[in-house]
């Protein structure tokens, strides 16, 4: 559902077979919409409680999939902006780099987030 009332369709052309919750990712993570925190709680809460599975362990992997979404996206955006002449896509790199900082402050992640600071220092700062 879009800000204007529209109805939006969830893309499916890259389709392919992932963890569970990758699609959740896709749904509640996307750069072009902010959700509000409550909804996105409720989705997640009722997506574990309808697979039965440990809440822990499912963020654990939640989290990972979310950063491993948003560097593809950002990758994505970064190519087509440069090749394909979509330089409209750049619109979504602040909340791109907004969620992948987010997921960066977490400890599992400190190895990617070095990475990333020795690679890319200038994405890591303000």
């Amino acid at each position: 559902h879009k800000s204007d009332g529209s109805i939006g369709m969830i893309d499916h052309q890259g389709a392919r077979l992932a963890p569970l919750g990758y699609d959740l990712v896709n749904l509640i993570e996307d750069a072009r919409i902010e959700l509000p925190a409550e909804w996105k709680e409720t989705l997640l809460s009722r997506f574990i409680s309808t697979c039965s599975v440990d809440r822990g362990d499912f963020m654990s992997v939640f989290d990972l999939l979310s950063l491993q979404f948003h560097l593809r996206i950002m990758g994505q955006a970064d190519y087509l902006a440069q090749e394909k002449d979509r330089a409209d896509l750049l619109r979504f790199q602040p909340s791109l780099r907004r969620r992948i900082l987010s997921r960066l402050d977490k400890p599992a992640f400190s190895g990617i987030r070095q990475l990333i600071e020795d690679v890319k220092p200038e994405f890591m700062g303000e």
